[in-house]
């Protein structure tokens, strides 16, 4: 399970502009298992490049807002995914992965 989720995860990532290609050596999903948390792991590939509140999110998940939102805003505050506060409340994305930052 570990595995597929980060593999799923760096596939999801290779479709973005920056791109997260597969290599021999699997390093990309070392780097991966670092970063993410399964759990992280899974909130991430459930996402889209689209802005969407965290009660749309957490419908497609079918979990409780609450903690889909407390999950997201601290992936956010770790620089793992988008998120754009605004005053309606704040819109959550995925993002490229790029190298550095």
């Amino acid at each position: 399970m570990k595995t597929d989720i980060y593999r799923q995860l760096q596939k999801q990532l290779d479709q973005y502009s920056m791109g997260f290609p597969a290599t021999e050596s699997r390093i990309e999903l070392k780097i991966l298992k670092y970063l993410f948390s399964e759990a992280d792991a899974a909130m991430f590939t459930a996402l889209t490049p689209r802005l969407e509140i965290a009660q749309t999110v957490a419908a497609r998940l079918d979990r409780p807002e609450a903690e889909v939102a407390a999950q997201l805003d601290d992936m956010a505050e770790r620089g793992l995914l988008f998120r754009l506060k605004k005053e309606d409340g704040p819109r959550y994305g995925a993002i490229p992965f790029v190298h550095g930052l």
